[in-house]
């Protein structure tokens, strides 16, 4: 789908793409939180969740200026194929 997304000959196509991978990438999301809780010991389950959500918090505050400072000189559709490869 993320291939679909970057080469999309309209809007209509490159957002279908979007809305599919994003429904996928929750799913996978919510999965990476369980397997990585069920991987540690219980005490350190918290831990576990917290360095997952930081990455995540982390990735949309750097990710989005450096995304838009590069839109200036690279096709839209490449950076947001590479934003949905990096996606969990």
């Amino acid at each position: 789908m993320v291939l679909l997304g970057a080469i999309a000959g309209n809007y209509e196509v490159m957002m279908a793409s979007r809305i599919i991978a994003g429904v996928a990438s929750s799913a996978a999301f919510g999965v990476s939180i369980s397997i990585s809780a069920s991987l540690v010991e219980e005490n350190q389950r918290g831990r576990a969740v917290s360095i997952i959500f930081g990455g995540l918090m982390i990735a949309t505050v750097l990710g989005t200026p450096a995304a838009t400072s590069n839109r200036i000189a690279v096709d839209p559709r490449i950076i947001q194929t590479g934003a949905n490869q990096s996606a969990p």
